[in-house]
């Protein structure tokens, strides 16, 4: 599985975990369930992990950057949720720095076509 490495400060951490815990929450609901996105079944699926870093990382700088690797899978969902949501400057921060990464990894995501 490729990774993204990107670099990211605590709040930009916290965006994530948020994403991700909004979709935890829908994937609970039965009748979104049978509904839920791809995308929110990606973030869902990574609600763990985000909230682990999360714990780590709410006591670092806020404005200071580390390292983080998260699948292209998670990226891809991340930037689809993330441009719907670009309202606020920790998401458009985290929305640009995953547009690098994609950019510089030279990966776009890809449309398969369904012909009855």
């Amino acid at each position: 599985m490729q990774k993204l490495k990107l670099k990211l400060t605590a709040n930009e951490m916290k965006v994530i975990f948020t994403f991700c815990t909004d979709a935890q929450v829908r994937i609970g609901v039965p009748q979104y369930r049978q509904q839920g996105s791809l995308t929110s079944i990606i973030l869902a699926e990574h609600y763990e992990r985000s909230r682990s870093h999360w714990l780590r990382w709410s006591g670092r700088p806020v404005n200071k950057e580390f390292s983080y690797s998260m699948p292209i899978s998670l990226a891809f969902a991340l930037h689809t949720e993330l441009h719907l949501n670009a309202w606020l400057s920790d998401i458009q921060r985290l929305l640009d720095k995953l547009n690098q990464a994609l950019v510089n990894a030279h990966v776009q995501p890809q449309t398969l076509e369904y012909h009855d």
